[in-house]
């Protein structure tokens, strides 16, 4: 699984959910484009501006697997596997609200 913004290591929802028990197998990127809702980030799949979004990769149980899909789609995402720029495949969640796409909330250094 590739998370970004607050399922990192260290970051506020990465114990809650149970990452720290998954094994980190490192940094990558995937494609596409960040926006800051405030207090956490959102990943849209594509856009004027997608580049390499930076994140963490980690290989997770069927349970935290579950558990952070439920609580990722309750809040306005998609799961879609998609490959890093490693070349790993991963399950990553893209976030479905167009309305939130404002030009002036795109992160653009990372």
């Amino acid at each position: 699984m590739f998370v970004y913004g607050t399922l990192k290591r260290g970051r506020y929802l990465h114990r809650t959910y149970g990452f720290h028990n998954s094994e980190f197998l490192g940094e990558d990127t995937v494609k596409g484009e960040l926006y800051t809702l405030g207090w956490y980030p959102v990943l849209y799949e594509d856009g004027e501006h997608v580049t390499d979004v930076p994140g963490e990769v980690f290989d997770v149980d069927e349970d935290t697997f579950r558990t952070v899909s439920r609580m990722e789609e309750a809040a306005g995402y998609k799961t879609k596997k998609t490959k890093t720029k490693s070349g790993k495949n991963v399950y990553v969640f893209f976030y479905k609200g167009e309305s939130n796409r404002i030009p002036a909330n795109r992160i653009k250094e990372f």
